[in-house]
């Protein structure tokens, strides 16, 4: 794990800055199984990805739940039937985070191509626990707090995410800090599975259109 605190450009190898509730876990897939999800995304009808009136630069599918920005609640839409590889991982992935395989609602394919960056932002309100896969090539997760001071805002902790490497977000993580990605150098793709915030959680079973 590599954590920098950019605001003084110092490197650390330790986990002490980055925010609490942020798991990192590197070399959690092996290289056949990246392989096999590289394959999948590409055969993936991706689109870019919209909120609101703006959109994205990354192209992105989801299996499952929406959430509707212009309402600003979860759409109940079943996770579906998820690709075997999709399956493996997320039991692996829901093992990991202490948490059941069913309780993902939302798993989402996100393609970055090189020099493509994803801007600053919490997720989405409707979903809570935060899971991501990171395969392809390597990225910089950033971090800074939620609503920063004006005098803060340069004081940026960041994560740099290995390939085949998954991290987590829980509780102040997710709800106390933005994250963003940095452009990255090559072609990249993040498999991100979220749970339901409580009450939130979509009942109607059908596949993802």
């Amino acid at each position: 794990m590599t954590a920098i605190h950019t605001a003084q450009g110092q490197l650390f190898g330790t986990e002490e800055l980055l925010p609490p509730g942020l798991d990192y876990a590197p070399d959690f897939i092996g290289k056949a199984e990246e392989a096999a999800l590289l394959q999948l995304a590409a055969g993936l009808p991706l689109r870019e990805a919209r909120y609101k009136e703006y959109t994205a630069r990354r192209r992105v599918f989801v299996f499952g739940s929406r959430f509707d920005f212009d309402e600003y609640k979860l759409r109940p839409i079943g996770i579906g039937e998820l690709p075997e590889s999709l399956l493996h991982l997320r039991q692996r992935l829901a093992q990991w985070a202490g948490v059941a395989a069913d309780d993902f609602v939302h798993v989402m394919i996100s393609e970055y191509t090189a020099g493509t960056p994803l801007g600053w932002h919490r997720d989405a309100p409707g979903y809570e626990l935060i899971v991501g896969l990171s395969v392809g090539s390597p990225a910089r997760l950033r971090f800074r707090r939620w609503q920063p001071e004006a005098a803060r805002q340069a004081e940026v902790v960041a994560l740099d995410l290995a390939p085949r490497s998954a991290y987590l977000m829980r509780g102040e993580a997710r709800w106390g800090w933005q994250h963003s990605v940095s452009a990255v150098p090559g072609l990249r793709y993040s498999v991100t599975m979220r749970t339901a915030r409580p009450g939130h959680r979509p009942e109607v079973a059908v596949a993802a259109q």
